[in-house]
């Protein structure tokens, strides 16, 4: 089956500061998702997309509540941002979740290589 890149994008909130309780309402999600066509892939990405909001936001008083597809995000069709995001982001099938890293860190994207370098630098 092939794979999709499903990705959602947050922006024009408030950066916050990328700890559990102030995670901040800008933020993106990309996952990439083995599905046996494009609209599996966005149907499940919707899911996913619910439960890493759900992840992001746990740890505030008020958590997230949120129903798959009341936001949305893409699959990627874009052949530059396909090959930026080769080796990137979780992956799963559909009717897997995948396991959210600190989805709160604003390097949640990073590869493990960029996220060493990213802690070296500090």
């Amino acid at each position: 089956m092939p794979d999709y890149l499903y990705t959602y994008l947050n922006l024009f909130g408030y950066i916050g500061r990328g700890t559990p309780e102030d995670p901040g309402t800008d933020f993106g999600m990309s996952v990439w998702i083995e599905a046996p066509d494009e609209q599996a892939a966005l149907g499940w990405g919707r899911r996913v997309l619910a439960d890493y909001v759900i992840a992001r936001y746990r740890h505030e008083d008020e958590g997230a509540v949120i129903e798959p597809g009341a936001i949305e995000g893409w699959v990627e069709k874009d052949e530059g941002a396909l090959k930026r995001a080769e080796g990137r982001y979780p992956r799963c099938r559909v009717g897997e979740i995948p396991n959210w890293q600190s989805p709160w860190r604003h390097d949640n994207a990073l590869t493990p290589t960029e996220q060493a370098q990213a802690e070296d630098s500090r």
